[in-house]
């Protein structure tokens, strides 16, 4: 969670809205714009996005952003990144803002990238002495070598993707805007893109954080606005508006998925060594029953058999070491129960080579009959940023003698009196 955050206002709705003609001939729609000033002609058919909103978010919150696809997420940082102006209304916003919204946005394609790093710069009012520094520190950065100075039409998505955050961040924002933006690089990039953020935070910096993670908003956020077809639906403290979020997901027959899971395509062997920069990544995973027994599913009897499950991982020996969760799933894809080492406060020791391994015991697993599936997750120190995961790594067929329903056997004692 954040540290408490100021109480001066620094972004205001005011009734804010966004509405867009739907006219489909290219000609309308530019007359409709300029007869409207922008807005929606009276009498054109329209959609609106964004529905009168308000709300205030204060210098050093880390405000996080949910919703389905289409819930008017993109729309509402557009307008607090001041991309598009509100169709009625008003939307306030104190100090300079950073935006990491669509890949390359305000970049002109023809211009290098040390030429769009410095028209950036400059339109945000930097000093020119201070240009030359801060482009240098960009370069370092965005770590794109002789692309540089190529035009960024050439650019692939991973290279805009590290020149656009290097831009965001080379200075201090008062805000920030991070739009699922560390999905597109690399695991190094993305690790050192995430210190930044965490640096940002730590410096009072206003965060609004958009994202289907909903772990990683939980953890970061310290207030979160869920929106839904244009409407707020919720606004308050992190855990009560995802809580409220995630049983909505449930009831409309959605699961919500946990972390974006990217599984390894193939595991190392024991005695390859692979070299890593600036991230993680499992080499091995592996796992038993009581009787040995290794297959998937692997067939399991409730509250008799024990369940190990062994963990190695390579990883960049100058990084923090690494920790480890895991989630446990029903047939319908509800995580019916997670763990992770730093919750349980384990220290997981590694070689000089940044090797590391660990054996998760599960004895007389308490769940009762019915088909499960096993996530795992290869985190940063802190259980926040995911270097590496493996989804349904591991299938468990639950059999049980008694009649007890539900998910779990609870410890339980029956007193006469």
């Amino acid at each position: 969670m954040t540290e408490s955050s100021s109480s001066k206002p620094v972004i205001t709705f005011e009734g804010a809205s966004k509405s867009y003609v739907t006219v489909n001939r290219p000609l309308k729609n530019l007359w409709h714009a300029l007869r409207s000033g922008g807005g929606p002609q009276v009498g054109a058919p329209s959609y609106t996005a964004l529905h009168p909103l308000n709300l205030t978010i204060n210098a050093g919150e880390v405000v996080g952003l949910v919703g389905l696809n289409g819930a008017g997420k993109s729309t509402l940082l557009q307008l607090v990144a001041q991309t598009i102006a509100p169709t009625e209304g008003v939307v306030n916003v104190e100090g300079n803002i950073g935006a990491i919204l669509e890949l390359g946005a305000g970049f002109n394609p023809e211009f290098t990238g040390r030429e769009n790093a410095e028209l950036a710069l400059m339109i945000a009012n930097t000093p020119t002495s201070d240009i030359a520094q801060i482009i240098e520190e960009v370069i370092a950065f965005a770590d794109i070598g002789q692309f540089i100075d190529q035009p960024i039409k050439t650019y692939s998505s991973g290279m805009l993707m590290r020149l656009a955050f290097a831009v965001s961040t080379c200075k201090t924002p008062k805000i920030l805007i991070v739009d699922e933006a560390l999905s597109v690089g690399d695991g190094a990039f993305a690790r050192k893109s995430f210190d930044r953020i965490m640096k940002l935070r730590e410096k009072q910096t206003t965060i609004l954080f958009c994202s289907h993670s909903l772990f990683q908003i939980e953890a970061l956020c310290n207030r979160v606005l869920w929106l839904h077809q244009g409407h707020k639906m919720a606004w308050g403290p992190t855990k009560e508006v995802l809580a409220q979020y995630d049983s909505f997901l449930l009831a409309g027959g959605v699961v919500k998925s946990e972390q974006t899971i990217q599984t390894s395509a193939s595991f190392e062997s024991e005695g390859e060594t692979l070299t890593l920069q600036g991230t993680a990544r499992f080499t091995k995973i592996h796992y038993t029953n009581e009787k040995g027994e290794a297959s998937s599913p692997l067939r399991l009897k409730s509250e008799h058999s024990t369940v190990q499950i062994r963990l190695a991982f390579a990883s960049d020996p100058a990084l923090p070491p690494p920790t480890i969760g895991l989630t446990i799933k029903g047939s319908d894809g509800h995580i019916v129960t997670s763990t992770a080492t730093f919750m349980d406060g384990v220290l997981i020791p590694r070689k000089s080579n940044g090797y590391g391994e660990v054996e998760l015991t599960i004895p007389d697993i308490p769940l009762l009959k019915g088909a499960y599936a096993v996530d795992v997750y290869l985190m940063c120190e802190k259980g926040i940023f995911i270097y590496d995961s493996a989804a349904q790594v591991l299938e468990l067929a639950i059999e049980q003698d008694s009649l007890v329903q539900g998910k779990f056997a609870i410890p339980h004692t029956w007193t006469p009196l």
